[in-house]
């Protein structure tokens, strides 16, 4: 067997807006130099800064990452249409921002959106509406901004200077530079992942915030796990670990990957390959402290692998089948909130792993099966959906 466990981001990790500190609400300004533009059958509408601060919003509130931000409010204000300013009436309406890259105007049944002047006789209505498709999103330093290259939205217009009719090609393109307040004081915020607290539950059973949860570790950096045998130990400089429960159990199963650049005795030359097996945690029905078990299980005809070389010659190879109840693995609950996270140690023993002679001065020595496999050291389970 080889080194750690953890877990990391999949397909059931989602993305959404983080605060470094929460309660914390958004507000977003256009991007100078790219303001809100707004496209439909007979021109364009531009919402720049001369007009006013037009489509700003603020109120976004999180009391934890979440997938949507939903300002409560967005300003009116002014914007240039064939050569004319036209007033933009919100009526309560506003862009709410969502993570899988849509957006509504809403909330339903708001406003319409209207502009309006005296001097071009076409009036422009906005309706609520969900699920407009056209949002991305950049972390910069301490804010993210919104990119909206937004299509399919649906008008109406009217007056002597414009075909009366509801439309579905209306266009928004700009960006908002986003930022977050906690306490009434600026607080980083960012996109991506959202982070999931996990525990071990008084059942001795992983748990976390939300389901389905990818959980994501690695061991220390600069301070390696290590795979003991007869012939000496090997190590990897990183090891990364993924798994993604979609409900709270005293079982988890996790996929490994190592890095190339791992050593054997010290000296480099080292090969690590799961080849499709994985590693298998259980929690005992005990503690705190908690106690629990491994498996590794691996698919038919399948092993790890670990192949030792030196200038291109073999000097070692092992081959780590599936096995069950590997004894020394114990959980500890750490941080609080959704920086919950579960740090595994690793005192394993009795590992059972096939050696293989190799060639030349420095091989290992005899081939055959072996029961004294070790493997020592921790990582910390996190969680993020």
């Amino acid at each position: 067997m080889l080194l750690v466990m953890a877990v990391g981001a999949g397909s059931a990790s989602a993305s959404g807006f983080n605060a470094e500190k929460y309660p914390a609400s958004v507000s977003g300004t256009p991007v100078a130099g790219s303001p809100p533009v707004i496209s439909i059958d007979w021109g364009s509408f531009s919402c720049g800064k001369n007009y006013g601060t037009n489509l700003t919003f603020a109120g976004a509130e999180l009391e934890t990452g979440g997938p949507t931000l939903s300002p409560s409010s967005m300003n009116d204000g002014y914007c240039s249409a064939a050569g004319v300013a036209f007033t933009m009436h919100m009526n309560g309406c506003r862009t709410i921002f969502h993570a899988d890259g849509t957006m509504d105007i809403g909330p339903p049944g708001c406003g319409p959106i209207s502009f309006t002047t005296s001097v071009y006789p076409c009036e422009v209505t906005i309706g609520s509406q969900t699920g407009l498709p056209g949002l991305s999103y950049e972390n910069r330093e301490k804010h993210v901004r919104i990119n909206a290259s937004v299509k399919g939205m649906k008008y109406t217009q009217k007056g002597s200077k414009c075909t009366a009719g509801t439309y579905t090609d209306g266009q928004l393109n700009g960006s908002w530079e986003a930022y977050a307040t906690s306490g009434g004081v600026n607080t980083g915020l960012s996109f991506g992942p959202i982070p999931t607290g996990v525990f071990v539950s008084s059942e001795y059973k992983l748990d976390a915030e939300a389901f389905p949860v990818s959980i994501s570790g690695a061991q220390p950096f600069g301070n390696p796990n290590v795979f003991g045998t007869t012939f000496g130990t090997v190590r990897c400089p990183s090891a990364t670990f993924n798994g993604e429960p979609s409900a709270a159990s005293a079982d988890l199963s996790l996929q490994a990957d190592y890095s190339t650049g791992c050593v054997t005795n010290g000296t480099s030359g080292t090969t690590m390959a799961m080849n499709g097996c994985t590693y298998v945690l259980h929690i005992a029905g005990s503690g705190p402290p908690y106690t629990g078990t491994e498996d590794i299980a691996c698919p038919a005809e399948k092993v790890i692998e670990i192949i030792y070389k030196v200038l291109g010659e073999t000097k070692c190879t092992w081959t780590i089948g599936a096995q069950s109840g590997l004894s020394g693995l114990t959980f500890t609950n750490t941080g609080s909130g959704s920086k919950r996270a579960v740090e595994v140690g690793y005192n394993l023993s009795g590992i059972h792993y096939h050696q293989w002679e190799g060639s030349g001065f420095g091989r290992c020595t005899p081939t055959g099966d072996y029961t004294n496999g070790t493997y020592t050291g921790n990582v910390t389970l996190s969680g993020t959906r």
